[in-house]
């Protein structure tokens, strides 16, 4: 059996803010948004977040999706705001904003805004 959300909210020491709670209780297995858009699934949440040290780097955010390309979409566990960051410079000061919550960005299909 595999991990569950509340796993997850123990790993991170902290509940995960809605609407991406509820999406990623739904979601087991990691969703391909498009043709490069990674959305992680309880199976492998963990795994990607500490591969990448996003707790070292980006306190208080949480990797929920990757685009294939080197750039991570980050969540703030505070505000449920959405970033894209490169991998190679996971700090705040690189943020590029995504959407203002989870719902907001699944509803435009988890499309990413150009760079």
């Amino acid at each position: 059996m595999g991990a569950t959300v509340e796993d997850i909210e123990t790993w991170l020491g902290r509940p995960l803010p809605e609407p991406y709670r509820s999406f990623l209780a739904a979601t087991p297995r990691h969703y391909l948004a498009g043709d490069q858009t990674l959305v992680y699934g309880l199976d492998n949440l963990v795994v990607r977040n500490e591969t990448y040290r996003s707790r070292d780097h980006c306190p208080g955010h949480l990797m929920v999706a990757d685009d294939s390309g080197g750039s991570a979409v980050v969540l703030s566990l505070a505000s449920g705001i959405l970033h894209r960051v490169g991998m190679g410079a996971m700090t705040e000061d690189c943020f590029k904003p995504v959407a203002r919550d989870f719902a907001e960005w699944a509803s435009r299909g988890f499309a990413l805004p150009d760079e």
